[in-house]
C-alpha cells in the first residue's frame, strides 16, 4: 500500500496596512506630519489579550514625546 503525503499550503492574504496620518503643531509654531501603520503590541499574556493600535515617537527642538492609539476592535485574546 502506497504511503500519501500530505502537504500542507498557508494562504496568505496581501492586505495594505492601515495608515494614520498625523499633524502635530507644537507651541513655538513647528509643524510635524506624518504617518504611521497599525501594528501590534507585546502581548498581555498576564490578562491574556494581544492589542493593535498605532504607535509613533515625535521630536521637535525642545518638545518630544510619543503618540499610542490603541484599536480596542482588534483586541485579540491569547
Amino acid at each position: 500500500m502506497a504511503k500519501v503525503k500530505e502537504v500542507k499550503t498557508e494562504v496568505k492574504e496581501e492586505t495594505t496596512p492601515e495608515t494614520m496620518k498625523y499633524v502635530l503643531t507644537m507651541p513655538d509654531g513647528t509643524v510635524l506630519e506624518g504617518s504611521t501603520t497599525l501594528r501590534q503590541f507585546a502581548p498581555n499574556s498576564a490578562k491574556g489579550f494581544q492589542n493593535s493600535g498605532f504607535q509613533v515617537k515625535l521630536s521637535s527642538g525642545n518638545y518630544g514625546g510619543n503618540i499610542m492609539i490603541i484599536d480596542y476592535l482588534r483586541k485579540v485574546l491569547i
